[in-house]
Parts: structure tokens; C-alpha cells; sequence
């Protein structure tokens, strides 16, 4: 009897030992935690034998695709801040190309160093694509929301005479479609202008006559403005939606045109003037960003003010890629909400302990940067080309 009870107690003990939730990934290093929804959760790394978070420093889509497709799925639907997380913070300041395997594969700051503490503590949630395909229920349903596939599977264009104003198409499972004019504002037009690399844009509706129902692509759009991409922003989801009203979302730009401003922002250190290291000018000398805190928010400050889109990418230690410079450091910690009109209204700290090294850069969505994705006629194109990937290489 002795012998029995011995028995089960091991037995029961190895079970609670050896039981592992589903949302762990043991094998791959990385898992989901606190939420009620498959391929949704905060992340979380495991380091040394210790679980732990990620800071929302920096984070972007991106960063959000290479951590869905290491846990198995095929692509991102958004990225959020995740509440309850614990530490240790084992990465902050994550900086993924997109085709790094695993997260830890991607720049980012020392493992457990990081500023993600008390007030500021922001840690990482990830809503990952879970399939390729609908399922059957969403075949069902004939107005019902499919996620929308991976960062580098969707685009925006306009559709008209002129390449600033037109109707709003979006790329979604390989085909350009129209989205609805239901909700559709100025604030939603700002973000697609920015995504296409001009700094402002204002809403307009594209009537089209038909003796049927317009359908779109997706409908119910509230962009707050300061979003870099359109499909970060609130929507219904992308799928077959009829239009409650018989137009088509679009916009009309406002083109680049050069100020006679003093400038007191630039961008240095690269081939192309869309990207760079960021200096601004103040008491007599041109001075340098820290990148600490540096995020897309911030960045996305700069390129409107030097006269481009929404920032595609906050660029940290920007000395790899556009050099160092030589000019002091005069802003540290920057906290822009995305709207002000200059980075000098946005809230920063003094530089502080801030190295010459670590200098915030830029990317900035341009209506020339299609140059860098594809070959161009001329030479002169072709030599920039191999400039940039020289750069980022």
C-alpha cells in the first residue's frame, strides 16, 4: 500500500513537472502570454533559462512580423502595448530588417539593459495571421473581417490623373482594391498621404455610379493622424464590405515644395534626402539626436518637418548607417505624440550620459523612395542604389 502511494505521488508529481500550457514555445524560444485570443498575447523571450519581456521602445511592425513568423504563424495584424508584464526586460530597442529568423537575431540593446522601468514600463503584444486562408466561418459570413496579411504583403497607391490625389487602394491577398467612404476623414487621409511620402492630405470621396451596391475592401476607418502605415489604424478589417454610401475613399496631397524657411532640421549622412542622421540647428550650430526613447512618433515629427511622409522607420544608432558626425549632442529622450509641427515642441531631457555614438536617424516615406526597391533606366539611379545598400549593408 506504502509502495502504491509512493507510486501515484511520482506520478502526479511528474505530470504538474512535465504539463506545459499551449501558448509556450519551449522550442523556439518565444511564446505568447495574457490573452484570450490565439496568435495574440504580450511576448516574451526566454534567456538564460528565465522568461522574459520585450520594451515597446522602438517596436514597430516589423519587429512584430519577424516575432509571428518565429512562433509559426505567416504574418502580423497589428502590434500593441501589452499590460502585466514582469521582469526581467530582457530586450529593448529591437531593430528587425524582416528576414532574421528570430527575434534575438535582430539589433537590439544588452540583454536586461533597458529603461522600460516603474512610470515607463511598456512591454511588447504582438496579434499574429494565423492562417493564409479563411475558414470556413469566415466564408460564411459575407461581410465578415479577415486580418490582413503580413507587413511587406500590403501597399497603398491612388488611383487617378495625378499621382497626389486620386481613389485610395489598398494591396490585400495580392489585388489592388477600393476601400469604403463610410468614416472616412481627414485625419485617415493624412495617414495615406504620409505612407506615401507627402506631409499633408486632405479627405475626399470618389462617387462612382453603379445600379448596384458598392463593395469594398475594408470600411470604418478612425486614424488619430499620427500613424505611419494605414493599416495600424482602427478599422472593421479587410474583407467584402458594402459600401453605406455609393463612393470610394480618397484624398487629395500636398506636393513637396521647397521652403524658403531657415531650416532648422536636416538630414545628413546619406545618399538619398529622405533618410539620415537628424540634426537640428540651435544657438549658431547644428546639434544631434540621442536615440534614446527614439521611436516612430518622434520620427515621424522629423520627416514632416524637413518636408516628407510619415516616418517609415526610427533609425537608432544611426552612426552604422549615415557615420557619426562631428556636432554635440543637444536632445535626449525625445516624447513626441506625432502631431507637433516641429521636434523643438515635442518633450526631451537634457543629453545626459547620452554617447556621440548613439545618434537618432530617420526613414522617412517619400514619393521618390520606390527608387530604392527597383533598378532605375539610368545610371545615375543604379549608382545611388548601390550607395544606399552599401550603407545598410
Amino acid at each position: 500500500m506504502l509502495r502504491a502511494t509512493a507510486l501515484l505521488f511520482f506520478v502526479l508529481l511528474l505530470t504538474n513537472v512535465t504539463a506545459v500550457p499551449e501558448y509556450v514555445e519551449i522550442s523556439r524560444g518565444i511564446r505568447l502570454r495574457s490573452s484570450s485570443h490565439d496568435g495574440a498575447g504580450r511576448v516574451e523571450i526566454l534567456h538564460a533559462g528565465q522568461w522574459g519581456t520585450v520594451c515597446n521602445e522602438g517596436w514597430d511592425l516589423v519587429d512584430a512580423y519577424v516575432a509571428c513568423r518565429q512562433l509559426g504563424f505567416i504574418g502580423v495584424i497589428n502590434t500593441y502595448v501589452a499590460p502585466d508584464g514582469y521582469d526581467p526586460v530582457w530586450l529593448t530597442r529591437v531593430n528587425c530588417k524582416g528576414s532574421e529568423k528570430a527575434v534575438s537575431q535582430c539589433r537590439h540593446s544588452s540583454w536586461g539593459k533597458t529603461r522600460c522601468e516603474g512610470r515607463y514600463r511598456a512591454d511588447v503584444g504582438v496579434s499574429c495571421r494565423l492562417s493564409s486562408e479563411p475558414s470556413e466561418e469566415e466564408e460564411a459570413e459575407e461581410c465578415g473581417p479577415r486580418p490582413y496579411p503580413g507587413v511587406h504583403d500590403f501597399a497603398v497607391r491612388l488611383v487617378g490623373k495625378r499621382p497626389y490625389k486620386g481613389k485610395v487602394e489598398v494591396k490585400v491577398g495580392g489585388s489592388w482594391q477600393p476601400i469604403c467612404a463610410d468614416q472616412w476623414d481627414g485625419r485617415d487621409a493624412m495617414v495615406v498621404c504620409g505612407q506615401l511620402g507627402y506631409s499633408k492630405g486632405y479627405a475626399k470621396v470618389y462617387t462612382q455610379k453603379s445600379t448596384s451596391q458598392l463593395q469594398g475592401v475594408s470600411t470604418d476607418f478612425s486614424c488619430d493622424g499620427t500613424e505611419s502605415f494605414l493599416q495600424t489604424c482602427k478599422h472593421a478589417g479587410f474583407g467584402s464590405y458594402r459600401c453605406e454610401q455609393p463612393a470610394y475613399a480618397a484624398v487629395r496631397c500636398i506636393p513637396r515644395s521647397q521652403s524658403k524657411k531657415e531650416a532648422v532640421v536636416r538630414l545628413r549622412g546619406s545618399a538619398y534626402p529622405w533618410q539620415g542622421r537628424v540634426e537640428v540647428y540651435y544657438r549658431g550650430r547644428w546639434q544631434k539626436v540621442c536615440d534614446h526613447e527614439w521611436d516612430i512618433q518622434d520620427a515621424s515629427v522629423v520627416c514632416r518637418e524637413v518636408g516628407y511622409g510619415s516616418a517609415y522607420e526610427a533609425v537608432y544608432r544611426a552612426r552604422d548607417y549615415y557615420g557619426q558626425g562631428f556636432t554635440p549632442i543637444l536632445f535626449n529622450e525625445m516624447d513626441c505624440h506625432g502631431n507637433e509641427k516641429s521636434l523643438f515642441q515635442c518633450g526631451h531631457t537634457p543629453p545626459g550620459s547620452c554617447s556621440h555614438t548613439e545618434n537618432a536617424g530617420v526613414r522617412c516615406h517619400s514619393p521618390s523612395s520606390s527608387l530604392q526597391t527597383r533598378v532605375g533606366t539610368a545610371f545615375t539611379d543604379n549608382i545611388m542604389l548601390v550607395l544606399t545598400l552599401f550603407v545598410y549593408r
